[in-house]
């Protein structure tokens, strides 16, 4: 699930991220890039999203947060 998450929000994150990398199990991945840092995670019961973002990220941190709402509704 993390993953379809992910592979949704890539259009936005391209312009952020220079790299995800996955856990054996793809119930966890890593990001990292110039301007966001940060993971993606889900258990049985739980999704846990740690972003830290660069100031120029930060100016659109209104749409980084609409897209992963808009995408954990989708396939959460």
């Amino acid at each position: 699930k993390v993953k379809h998450l992910l592979d949704e929000m890539k259009p936005t994150l391209n312009k952020f991220v220079d790299r995800i990398d996955w856990n054996k199990e793809k119930t966890e991945a890593r990001i990292k890039g110039k301007h966001v840092s940060g993971t993606f995670a889900v258990d049985a019961a739980n999704l846990l999203i740690n972003l830290k973002l660069s100031l120029a990220a930060s100016l659109i941190k209104g749409t980084i947060e609409s897209k992963i709402d808009d995408a954990i509704d989708k396939h959460m």
